[in-house]
C-alpha cells in the first residue's frame, strides 16, 4: 500500500502543475477555467494529503464564449 500511495501522490503532483500551466495559458488568453471532480478538489486543496485521491486526468469547463479561443490555444 505505502508503493501505491507514493506513486499516486507523484501522479497527482505532476496534474497538480499541469492543471496550474493549463490554467495559466487559458488565463493568459482570456479563458477562465473551471478544474472539476478530482483536480479540482486537488487544487482546493481539500485533501490532507494528495494521495488520498486518485487522479488520472484534468477535467474542466469554461464558457460558451470562450470555446473557440480556448480550443485554439490548447
Amino acid at each position: 500500500m505505502q508503493e501505491i500511495t507514493t506513486l499516486n501522490r507523484q501522479r497527482n503532483k505532476a496534474i497538480i502543475k499541469q492543471a496550474k500551466k493549463l490554467n495559466t495559458l487559458l488565463i493568459e488568453n482570456g479563458c477562465t477555467p473551471i478544474f472539476l471532480k478530482g483536480a479540482g478538489n486537488l487544487l482546493a486543496g481539500l485533501y490532507e494529503d494528495i494521495a488520498e485521491r486518485m487522479v488520472g486526468d484534468i477535467d474542466f469547463i469554461f464558457s460558451e464564449k470562450d470555446y473557440r479561443k480556448a480550443i485554439e490555444r490548447l
